[in-house]
């Protein structure tokens, strides 16, 4: 409950005008306002990611693939993925962990172990921005997005507050992406011209997803990715991406991170499946009428499984190549 009152106090109500009326924070009062958030926050499935982080992390176990039925009701939250919330939660215990003897804290904020969020989702989310660095100063972000569906105007080199577009924040709290995080790497694309093709998908991938990897030396990596992308570009979906492309992405970011990798392929929902209200953020609204329906398409049964089978054998390649490595060593010997 600590850590949903400091994402609320530090988030929701300063940067975004929500749930103003929890600025004295109660569970009661919480569940009584805002039954939609307490339920979104509250989901179980959040301690189950974090218990993967944390077993990850400790070296108990390599990695993982998760594949959990998790949707939001609370408007804004429609930007929220759950990796990226299990990922601040992470680093919120770590901050409350101390010391046996002294009681002093293990951790600063400054000194948390690096933790790289990558968001592929094809749509800008300030609020999964927002959520992480609330509580790390060493949290790397890259986000891969269709331009059309909002973030700042970074092609100026010079950006003042006016030129942020489709920002759900508070006027008055928009400012310059690298003062909210200097480890932000926001990539838009330009999906105006038939969309992007798995090709030019893997360029941008190669010049400034993999090298931002290696500068910034995580010791895990949380992806997003939902697998609803198509074979071809269509106007449904604005981005193509092959599955034996995604392999080759996916391996090397795994081979960056040593293998340290979690990944979670969540889908928004429709939003007439949960949002039955218009909200007072004219931003947010253009997020849940005009950015959402286009990406909250049901998944393509071929595509998700072939996806999800060239994701398993790039997982399981680690283990065959220690096994490879552990005969050479025995045969040699």
């Amino acid at each position: 409950m600590d850590f949903i009152a400091e994402i609320v106090a530090k988030v929701y109500i300063p940067v975004y005008d929500e749930l103003t009326e929890l600025k004295k924070f109660s569970e009661s009062q919480m569940k009584s306002k805002y039954p939609d958030f307490a339920s979104d926050f509250m989901n179980p499935s959040h301690l189950a990611l974090h218990e993967l982080i944390d077993k990850i992390t400790d070296g108990d176990i390599a990695n993982g693939i998760c594949l959990m039925s998790i949707s939001y009701s609370f408007p804004l939250n429609a930007k929220l993925s759950p990796l990226a919330l299990a990922g601040s939660f992470y680093n919120f215990k770590l901050l409350q962990a101390a010391k046996l003897n002294s009681g002093e804290k293990l951790y600063k904020r400054d000194t948390l172990p690096k933790m790289t969020y990558i968001c592929f989702t094809g749509y800008y989310s300030e609020l999964d921005i927002d959520v992480l660095s609330a509580t790390s100063d060493n949290v790397q972000i890259i986000m891969i997005y269709d331009s059309r569906t909002g973030g700042p105007a970074i092609d100026h080199e010079f950006m003042n507050e006016s030129e942020v577009e489709f920002d759900a924040r508070l006027p008055s709290r928009r400012k310059h992406f690298q003062k909210v995080n200097p480890n932000l790497l926001l990539i838009p694309l330009d999906t105006s011209n038939d969309g992007v093709t798995s090709r030019e998908l893997y360029d941008v991938f190669e010049e400034l997803v993999f090298e931002g990897l290696k500068r910034f030396k995580p010791e895990l990596v949380l992806i997003n990715c939902p697998f609803n992308f198509n074979g071809d570009c269509t106007k449904k979906f604005p981005f193509s991406l092959k599955s034996k492309t995604w392999a080759k992405i996916f391996y090397t970011i795994c081979d960056i991170a040593f293998f340290r990798v979690v990944l979670l392929p969540h889908k928004v929902i429709k939003r007439e499946e949960y949002f039955d209200r218009q909200s007072e953020n004219e931003n947010l609204d253009f997020f849940l009428d005009k950015v959402l329906p286009q990406f909250s398409q049901p998944w393509d049964k071929s595509n998700i499984e072939q996806y999800m089978a060239a994701t398993i054998e790039v997982i399981t390649s680690k283990h065959i190549i220690e096994n490879i490595e552990v005969t050479a060593s025995i045969t040699k010997n």
